[in-house]
């Protein structure tokens, strides 16, 4: 695998894991879970910061 394919592999699980995190606040928010749904926004915020200081997505 060569590391160009393996860092778009990275990139997409990134993005998938942000959007599953995004989801699921929705979904607590929904629900009336409050800190549940502000816990798991700052995940998503926290994971998109650390792709950042890594060099972002190619």
């Amino acid at each position: 695998m060569t590391s160009t394919l393996a860092a778009a592999m990275a990139a997409e699980m990134h993005d998938a894991a942000v959007i599953r995190l995004r989801e699921e606040s929705s979904a607590a928010l929904f629900r009336g879970d409050l800190d549940i749904a502000a816990g798991l926004e700052k995940a998503a915020d926290d994971l998109d910061a650390a792709q950042d200081q890594i060099g972002g997505t190619p």
